[in-house]
């Protein structure tokens, strides 16, 4: 479940040896499939797919927090100071305002693509359609 992040990361902090930590980190990801297969295969048997998926996230938020604590950050990274530049162009408040008009828009985005599917496109349709 975590494999992306790990393998991205184990190159980065093995300069020596690379090879053989890159040979672990694989292994273990290769035992890790053979091992959650059949563990969530008998937590769906034993108490069904709600429960497993609870189970499983809450798995999966633990090895997530503890590893965050062991983990030290990539050397490169450097964090970004707030800044108020953004707020300063002219087109913040129509961003702000257009952001908000669809998080509040009860009707969901698809529903306004598919009625500018009808404005826009149905007469040049109907156009096409006859010329032939």
């Amino acid at each position: 479940m975590l494999y992306y992040p790990v393998i991205s990361l184990t190159p980065v902090f093995f300069d020596r040896h690379r090879g053989f930590a890159m040979g672990i980190v694989m292994s273990g990801s290769g035992a890790g499939g053979l091992v959650f297969a059949p563990v969530t295969q008998s937590l769906l048997d034993r108490y069904g797919a709600p429960v497993t998926l609870r189970i499983l996230g809450v798995w999966n938020f633990v090895i997530c927090v503890s590893l965050s604590f062991v983990i030290r950050p990539h050397p490169a990274y450097k964090p970004i100071k707030p800044s108020l530049a953004l707020a300063k162009k002219g087109t913040f408040i129509l961003q702000v305002c257009t952001f908000c008009a669809y998080i509040l828009n009860p009707r969901p985005i698809t529903q306004d693509l598919s009625s500018y599917w009808r404005r826009s496109f149905r007469p040049l349709e109907t156009l096409y359609l006859y010329i032939i």
